[in-house]
């Protein structure tokens, strides 16, 4: 939830969705996204869950459709022509750059990818760290609930209704009645009505808690 009080919504363009695919498995199917994928200007924050998304979404779309899925049509730059050393792999769509040398430096390909010169609307700000690396036990605290909290009060009326009814369906099949209590009380560290009616659903339902 990112409040539009602290983040202003600022328009940077228009995304038009005007028909569906053609052919599902090519389009879809084959699409891989990763939010290390990303335009200069643009960084991630430090999230623990996000960081291991950016190794762990290219990571999965090599296992998935092949060490060159980004030569696959759907994946393809769409205007710009891209050229790159990578060559050679399982699944090689294109021409594999051809003869072109795929090394740097070099002047038999003046076309040939050249180093980014530096541009100061994409600076890389650097995070200064301090502490010892070891194990420490995770400590639970309220600020895990922040979030879900504020995504609880965004919902108004029949969405709050939705919502409760939706986990409601789905624990009430778990059959060690402690489990559902467990989950009930993560609900209710979030907001202890949410966590009320979801237990008054789940006991609803005839299950005995």
């Amino acid at each position: 939830v990112w409040p539009f009080a602290d983040y202003p919504l600022k328009k940077i363009g228009t995304l038009t969705l005007n028909r569906n695919p053609d052919n599902y498995f090519a389009e879809v199917e084959q699409s891989a996204f990763s939010p290390s994928f990303m335009v200069p200007g643009l960084d991630v924050s430090n999230d623990r869950v996000l960081q291991g998304r950016l190794f762990a979404y290219p990571d999965t779309q090599r296992y998935r459709l092949g060490p060159n899925f980004q030569q696959l049509p759907v994946n393809q730059s769409y205007r710009a022509k891209v050229s790159h050393h990578q060559r050679d792999g399982p699944g090689t769509y294109s021409d594999n750059f051809g003869a072109h040398p795929n090394y740097e430096p070099q002047s038999l390909d003046p076309n040939g990818p050249q180093q980014q010169l530096h541009d100061i609307r994409a600076k890389f700000v650097q995070t200064s760290l301090m502490g010892k690396t070891g194990r420490y036990p995770y400590r639970d605290s309220d600020d895990d609930y922040v979030q879900p909290r504020a995504l609880y009060h965004l919902l108004k009326g029949k969405e709050q209704d939705d919502l409760v009814k939706n986990i409601v369906d789905h624990i009430k099949h778990v059959k060690n009645p402690e489990i559902i209590k467990r989950q009930i009380a993560v609900f209710s560290r979030a907001d202890p009505e949410w966590g009320r009616r979801i237990e008054e659903g789940v006991k609803a339902s005839g299950k005995k808690l």
